[in-house]
Protein backbone atom coordinates (compact mmCIF):
# COMPACT_ATOMS: atom_id res chain seq x y z
CA UNK A 1 0.00 0.00 0.00
CA UNK A 2 0.88 3.29 -1.10
CA UNK A 3 1.69 6.11 1.24
CA UNK A 4 -0.80 9.05 0.94
CA UNK A 5 1.63 11.40 0.37
CA UNK A 6 3.04 9.31 -2.37
CA UNK A 7 -0.53 8.53 -3.36
CA UNK A 8 -1.12 12.49 -4.00
CA UNK A 9 1.94 12.90 -6.34
CA UNK A 10 0.40 10.29 -8.05
CA UNK A 11 -2.69 11.51 -8.49
CA UNK A 12 -0.85 14.89 -8.97
CA UNK A 13 1.22 13.73 -11.99
CA UNK A 14 -1.42 11.77 -14.07
CA UNK A 15 -3.59 14.93 -13.98
CA UNK A 16 -0.56 17.08 -14.99
CA UNK A 17 0.39 14.66 -17.62
CA UNK A 18 -3.48 14.49 -19.05
CA UNK A 19 -3.50 17.85 -19.11
CA UNK A 20 -0.13 18.16 -20.96
CA UNK A 21 -1.62 16.04 -23.43
CA UNK A 22 -5.31 17.54 -23.75
CA UNK A 23 -3.18 20.83 -24.72
CA UNK A 24 -0.99 19.24 -27.31
CA UNK A 25 -4.03 17.67 -29.26
CA UNK A 26 -5.86 21.32 -28.55
CA UNK A 27 -2.26 22.44 -30.64
CA UNK A 28 -2.17 20.16 -32.60
CA UNK A 29 -5.94 20.39 -33.84
CA UNK A 30 -5.68 24.07 -34.08
CA UNK A 31 -3.04 23.88 -36.23
CA UNK A 32 -4.72 20.83 -38.57
CA UNK A 33 -7.60 23.06 -38.95
CA UNK A 34 -5.67 26.59 -39.10
CA UNK A 35 -3.66 24.86 -42.40
CA UNK A 36 -7.00 23.15 -43.87
CA UNK A 37 -9.00 26.25 -43.51
CA UNK A 38 -6.09 28.33 -45.11
CA UNK A 39 -5.80 25.83 -47.95
CA UNK A 40 -10.05 25.93 -48.72
CA UNK A 41 -9.97 29.77 -48.83
CA UNK A 42 -7.13 29.77 -50.94
CA UNK A 43 -8.03 27.01 -53.47
CA UNK A 44 -12.14 28.99 -53.32
CA UNK A 45 -13.25 25.21 -53.02
CA UNK A 46 -15.72 27.06 -49.31
CA UNK A 47 -17.74 29.90 -50.70
CA UNK A 48 -15.62 32.81 -49.21
CA UNK A 49 -18.04 36.05 -49.77
CA UNK A 50 -15.12 37.01 -52.40
CA UNK A 51 -17.99 37.41 -55.60
CA UNK A 52 -18.67 33.93 -56.78
CA UNK A 53 -22.30 34.47 -57.70
CA UNK A 54 -23.81 30.53 -56.64
CA UNK A 55 -27.16 31.35 -57.01
CA UNK A 56 -29.59 34.09 -57.31
CA UNK A 57 -32.31 34.63 -54.66
CA UNK A 58 -35.38 35.54 -56.42
CA UNK A 59 -39.42 34.55 -56.56
CA UNK A 60 -39.59 34.23 -60.00
CA UNK A 61 -40.02 30.33 -61.37
CA UNK A 62 -36.72 30.56 -63.30
CA UNK A 63 -33.36 28.81 -63.62
CA UNK A 64 -30.08 29.09 -65.62
CA UNK A 65 -29.16 26.38 -67.78
CA UNK A 66 -25.48 27.04 -68.69
CA UNK A 67 -22.85 24.83 -70.37
CA UNK A 68 -19.16 24.61 -69.92
CA UNK A 69 -16.21 24.19 -72.40
CA UNK A 70 -17.29 24.60 -76.10
CA UNK A 71 -17.98 26.05 -78.65
CA UNK A 72 -18.34 22.53 -80.13
CA UNK A 73 -19.30 22.22 -83.78
CA UNK A 74 -21.20 19.09 -83.18
CA UNK A 75 -22.35 19.14 -79.84
CA UNK A 76 -23.19 23.15 -79.56
CA UNK A 77 -25.59 23.16 -82.45
CA UNK A 78 -27.59 19.84 -80.93
CA UNK A 79 -27.95 21.56 -77.64
CA UNK A 80 -29.23 24.51 -79.43
CA UNK A 81 -31.81 22.92 -81.32
CA UNK A 82 -32.58 21.28 -77.97
CA UNK A 83 -32.98 24.87 -76.11
CA UNK A 84 -35.49 25.95 -79.70
CA UNK A 85 -37.21 23.02 -78.96
CA UNK A 86 -38.32 23.59 -75.46
CA UNK A 87 -38.72 27.51 -75.24
CA UNK A 88 -35.59 27.88 -73.25
CA UNK A 89 -31.86 29.77 -73.80
CA UNK A 90 -28.79 28.68 -72.21
CA UNK A 91 -25.37 30.28 -71.46
CA UNK A 92 -22.83 28.98 -72.91
CA UNK A 93 -18.93 29.64 -70.85
CA UNK A 94 -16.52 29.14 -73.73
CA UNK A 95 -13.48 28.77 -74.87
CA UNK A 96 -11.42 31.68 -76.53
CA UNK A 97 -9.79 29.08 -78.66
CA UNK A 98 -12.36 27.68 -79.66
CA UNK A 99 -14.20 30.58 -80.34
CA UNK A 100 -11.90 32.00 -82.66
CA UNK A 101 -12.15 28.52 -84.19
CA UNK A 102 -16.09 28.61 -84.51
CA UNK A 103 -16.95 31.85 -85.02
CA UNK A 104 -20.42 30.70 -86.82
CA UNK A 105 -21.62 28.71 -83.25
CA UNK A 106 -21.04 31.68 -81.34
CA UNK A 107 -23.25 33.93 -83.52
CA UNK A 108 -25.63 31.24 -83.77
CA UNK A 109 -25.49 31.14 -79.87
CA UNK A 110 -26.48 34.75 -80.11
CA UNK A 111 -29.39 34.70 -82.48
CA UNK A 112 -31.16 31.88 -80.82
CA UNK A 113 -31.19 34.82 -77.64
CA UNK A 114 -28.86 32.75 -75.60
CA UNK A 115 -25.77 34.96 -74.10
CA UNK A 116 -21.66 33.74 -74.12
CA UNK A 117 -19.20 33.96 -71.35
CA UNK A 118 -15.84 33.21 -70.58
CA UNK A 119 -14.33 30.29 -69.46
CA UNK A 120 -10.48 31.32 -70.04
CA UNK A 121 -8.13 30.64 -73.49
CA UNK A 122 -7.78 27.00 -72.85
CA UNK A 123 -9.19 26.13 -69.98
CA UNK A 124 -6.34 25.75 -67.43
CA UNK A 125 -6.34 25.25 -63.56
CA UNK A 126 -6.01 29.09 -62.54
CA UNK A 127 -5.78 28.00 -58.87
CA UNK A 128 -1.77 27.18 -59.55
CA UNK A 129 -1.27 30.57 -61.21
CA UNK A 130 -0.69 33.93 -59.32
CA UNK A 131 -3.30 36.66 -59.76
CA UNK A 132 -1.49 38.71 -62.30
CA UNK A 133 -1.17 35.56 -64.56
CA UNK A 134 -5.14 35.18 -63.93
CA UNK A 135 -5.89 38.60 -64.87
CA UNK A 136 -4.27 38.05 -68.16
CA UNK A 137 -5.41 34.88 -68.69
CA UNK A 138 -9.18 36.12 -68.21
CA UNK A 139 -8.40 39.55 -70.26
CA UNK A 140 -7.13 37.74 -72.43
CA UNK A 141 -10.21 35.65 -73.43
CA UNK A 142 -13.15 38.33 -73.11
CA UNK A 143 -11.40 40.89 -75.77
CA UNK A 144 -11.25 37.22 -77.85
CA UNK A 145 -15.03 36.60 -77.20
CA UNK A 146 -16.01 39.60 -77.65
CA UNK A 147 -14.01 40.10 -81.08
CA UNK A 148 -16.16 36.94 -82.22
CA UNK A 149 -19.26 37.77 -80.37
CA UNK A 150 -19.20 41.45 -81.59
CA UNK A 151 -20.37 42.15 -78.49
CA UNK A 152 -19.33 42.86 -74.16
CA UNK A 153 -18.37 39.58 -72.47
CA UNK A 154 -19.87 40.62 -68.81
CA UNK A 155 -19.55 36.76 -67.50
CA UNK A 156 -16.41 34.48 -66.10
CA UNK A 157 -16.46 31.33 -65.07
CA UNK A 158 -13.13 29.52 -63.85
CA UNK A 159 -12.38 26.44 -65.59
CA UNK A 160 -12.74 23.31 -62.98
CA UNK A 161 -14.34 26.22 -60.96
CA UNK A 162 -10.56 25.63 -59.06
CA UNK A 163 -9.77 29.45 -57.94
CA UNK A 164 -7.98 31.55 -55.27
CA UNK A 165 -9.40 34.58 -53.37
CA UNK A 166 -6.53 36.48 -55.21
CA UNK A 167 -7.51 35.04 -58.50
CA UNK A 168 -11.26 36.08 -57.97
CA UNK A 169 -10.31 39.54 -57.03
CA UNK A 170 -8.33 39.94 -60.29
CA UNK A 171 -10.88 38.52 -62.40
CA UNK A 172 -13.89 41.23 -60.62
CA UNK A 173 -11.20 43.62 -61.26
CA UNK A 174 -11.69 43.68 -65.16
CA UNK A 175 -15.89 43.97 -64.10
CA UNK A 176 -16.63 40.73 -64.83
CA UNK A 177 -19.20 38.60 -62.64
CA UNK A 178 -17.71 35.36 -61.72
CA UNK A 179 -20.49 32.78 -61.97
CA UNK A 180 -20.38 29.57 -60.45
CA UNK A 181 -23.36 26.97 -59.83
CA UNK A 182 -25.68 25.35 -57.49
CA UNK A 183 -26.91 22.50 -59.34
CA UNK A 184 -23.67 20.12 -60.79
CA UNK A 185 -25.11 16.78 -62.26
CA UNK A 186 -21.28 15.94 -62.85
CA UNK A 187 -22.21 14.95 -65.99
CA UNK A 188 -18.68 15.10 -67.31
CA UNK A 189 -18.13 12.14 -65.69
CA UNK A 190 -20.59 10.40 -67.76
CA UNK A 191 -22.91 8.42 -64.76
CA UNK A 192 -25.62 7.42 -67.50
CA UNK A 193 -28.64 9.40 -68.67
CA UNK A 194 -31.09 8.99 -65.75
CA UNK A 195 -28.57 9.76 -63.28
CA UNK A 196 -27.89 13.13 -65.33
CA UNK A 197 -31.44 14.02 -64.81
CA UNK A 198 -32.76 13.05 -61.35
CA UNK A 199 -29.26 15.01 -60.73
CA UNK A 200 -30.68 18.11 -62.21
CA UNK A 201 -34.44 17.62 -61.70
CA UNK A 202 -34.67 16.37 -58.04
CA UNK A 203 -34.94 19.84 -55.26
CA UNK A 204 -34.46 22.45 -58.13
CA UNK A 205 -35.47 25.40 -56.81
CA UNK A 206 -36.05 28.82 -58.14
CA UNK A 207 -32.54 31.17 -58.80
CA UNK A 208 -30.90 27.65 -59.79
CA UNK A 209 -27.87 27.82 -62.07
CA UNK A 210 -27.31 24.63 -63.60
CA UNK A 211 -23.86 22.97 -64.82
CA UNK A 212 -23.47 20.89 -68.36
CA UNK A 213 -20.73 20.44 -70.66
CA UNK A 214 -20.70 20.72 -74.57
CA UNK A 215 -17.00 20.63 -74.87
CA UNK A 216 -16.97 17.47 -77.05
CA UNK A 217 -17.71 13.63 -75.82
CA UNK A 218 -21.18 14.26 -73.95
CA UNK A 219 -23.50 12.55 -75.41
CA UNK A 220 -24.84 11.62 -72.37
CA UNK A 221 -25.85 14.97 -71.65
CA UNK A 222 -27.16 15.10 -75.23
CA UNK A 223 -29.29 12.34 -74.04
CA UNK A 224 -30.42 13.61 -70.84
CA UNK A 225 -30.83 17.59 -72.14
CA UNK A 226 -34.44 17.30 -73.47
CA UNK A 227 -35.72 15.39 -70.10
CA UNK A 228 -34.34 17.96 -68.39
CA UNK A 229 -36.24 20.98 -70.39
CA UNK A 230 -39.26 19.07 -70.27
CA UNK A 231 -39.18 18.41 -66.16
CA UNK A 232 -38.68 21.94 -65.44
CA UNK A 233 -40.69 22.74 -67.89
CA UNK A 234 -43.41 21.10 -66.17
CA UNK A 235 -42.83 22.71 -63.08
CA UNK A 236 -43.20 25.75 -64.32
CA UNK A 237 -40.01 26.76 -64.47
CA UNK A 238 -38.78 29.27 -66.97
CA UNK A 239 -35.03 28.75 -68.61
CA UNK A 240 -33.14 31.83 -68.89
CA UNK A 241 -29.78 33.06 -69.30
CA UNK A 242 -27.51 33.98 -66.30
CA UNK A 243 -27.98 37.67 -67.13
CA UNK A 244 -31.64 37.17 -67.39
CA UNK A 245 -31.57 35.78 -64.03
CA UNK A 246 -29.39 38.16 -62.51
CA UNK A 247 -31.98 40.89 -63.24
CA UNK A 248 -34.65 38.79 -61.26
CA UNK A 249 -32.95 38.97 -58.00
CA UNK A 250 -29.91 39.15 -55.88
CA UNK A 251 -27.09 36.98 -56.76
CA UNK A 252 -25.60 34.53 -53.62
CA UNK A 253 -22.60 34.65 -52.97
CA UNK A 254 -22.84 31.65 -50.65
CA UNK A 255 -23.31 27.54 -51.67
CA UNK A 256 -27.45 26.85 -51.37
CA UNK A 257 -28.13 25.54 -47.57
Amino acid sequence: MRPAGALRLVVVRRWQLALAAALAAGLVLASWSAVNAFTEQERGWAATRTGLVYFVRTSQPAVALTFDDGPDPFETPRVLAMLRAGGARGTFFVLANSAERYPAIIQSILAEGSEVGSHSVSHPNMANMSAAAVGREAAASVATIAKVAGRPITLFRFPYFSHTAAGVAAVRALGLTVVEASVDPKDWAKPGVAAIVRRVTEGVRPGDIILFHDGGGHAQTLAALPQVIDALRQRGLQMVTVSELLRMGSPSYEVRP
